[in-house]
């Protein structure tokens, strides 16, 4: 799920790698029990409460190790993809699976290690699953209109609570605690027995020093507020060249080539002030400011592959500024114009606008989208380059 790239690896290696940890994670599911379906079950009659405590501690670690690194400056958080969440389609496709879970006794990657560990039922549940996924892949037109309902875009638990990642994870922490307790009561109460003796590091029972130090480390997410992009921007100390040595200040007579290729897209933004942007704004360009670039940051970072972001101000000032929340929000090729509205109209040879200069006519002016065709040479080094970057994505196991 993390953004790491091992294609690095070259092909053969990748592979060798995913085998690896296929085997690793297999192995350790199989000699946990979890390749057994008795076992998988006994959560739901309160008999085995294994997978839960399994399941819920993979969780809060992992969420935890995320949002401290993140906070380190380790992981882009706003990197990790996060699947949409589609209320009433995902509601619907939990229930199917928790009722699959507790007739089948199995989730995939556990059917996967019991078929492998030849159990006749861990077969059957993997064959029931090939069947399911056929049938779906054959019918998946038709139900199209209905997955697509409540999108609400990429949402994590503290987008729809308001509250920082930190503190989520500690939330978490908690109520994976609480569960531990609440279950071990419910089997004590339903079956009479309760969990076998925890092994004691001194006057300490393990789990209670476990939990000790896992507090620990998650109390301090409360206080500790997670870095601004303009924080991240401070350690991709490998982009800080890009300004200084001007490589991403793109000429103004590359910026009107570039808006009449068209196999390329220009998102341009302006930055300036509404009345300077009333008064005149180059031809397709968008009014936005700092506060309302980072709240754009969803759309901006899934813009098609062949978009150039092109940042304007009157000079070049609150365009750097621009320049540096984008990339540490991880939009991709992004350039400011260089020296600004001023040097757009220096360059097609019309007079700077001065606060107050003239009408209010927006992108009416002749200026606005000169025609290139009738321009004369002009001589710049081109600097727009596409990047792209494949999106990495996590699954289920």
């Amino acid at each position: 799920m993390a953004p790491f790239n091992v294609t690095g690896l070259a092909d053969a290696g990748s592979v060798l790698l995913f085998v690896a940890i296929g085997f690793a994670f297999g192995y350790i599911l199989e000699s946990s029990g979890f390749g057994d379906s008795r076992k998988l079950t006994g959560q739901f009659y309160f008999t085995d409460l294994a997978v839960l405590k399994v399941m819920f501690t993979a969780v809060v670690v992992a969420m935890v190790g995320i949002v401290w690194a993140s906070t380190a400056g380790l992981l882009n958080f706003d990197d990790l993809w996060v699947n949409h969440t589609y209320v009433i389609p995902g509601m619907v496709g939990g229930a199917i699976m928790g009722v699959g879970f507790v007739v089948g006794g199995y989730c995939p990657g556990t059917s996967l290690v019991s078929m492998a560990t030849l159990k006749k039922d861990g077969a059957v549940f993997v064959l029931g699953a090939l069947l399911g996924m056929f049938v779906f892949g054959e019918s998946v037109e038709g139900i199209i209109p209905f997955m697509d309902q409540t999108d609400l875009g990429r949402m994590t638990v503290g987008d729809a609570l308001g509250v920082s990642p930190g503190v989520v994870a500690a939330l978490a922490t908690a109520l994976a605690l609480a569960l531990f307790v609440g279950a071990d009561w419910v089997k004590r109460k339903l079956h009479g027995t309760g969990p076998e003796p925890a092994p004691r590091i001194g006057r300490f029972t393990l789990p209670a020093v476990g939990a000790g130090a896992l507090s620990a480390v998650v109390v301090p997410l409360l206080f500790i507020s997670p870095p601004s992009y303009l924080d991240k921007w401070e350690k991709m100390t490998d982009k800080h060249a890009l300004i200084s040595d001007r490589k991403v200040q793109i000429d103004p007579a590359e910026l009107l080539e570039t808006m009449n290729d068209d196999s390329l897209r220009v998102e341009l933004l302006d930055l300036r002030p509404e009345p300077a942007f009333n008064r005149f704004h180059i031809q397709e360009a968008q009014r936005a400011n700092l506060e309302g670039l980072a709240q754009a940051r969803q759309r901006l970072t899934t813009l098609p592959l062949n978009t150039v972001v092109v940042l304007v101000d009157q000079e070049e000032k609150l365009s750097t500024e621009g320049f540096k929340l984008l990339t540490a929000m991880g939009v991709r090729n992004v350039y400011v114009l260089e020296g600004g509205v001023d040097h757009w109209l220096h360059v097609f040879e019309a007079k700077p606008m001065k606060p107050g200069d003239g009408p209010a006519l927006g992108d009416r002016w002749e200026v606005s989208r000169p025609d290139l065709h009738h321009m004369p040479h002009r001589e710049f080094e081109k600097k727009i380059k596409l990047a792209t970057k494949a999106k990495r994505s996590g699954g289920c196991g």
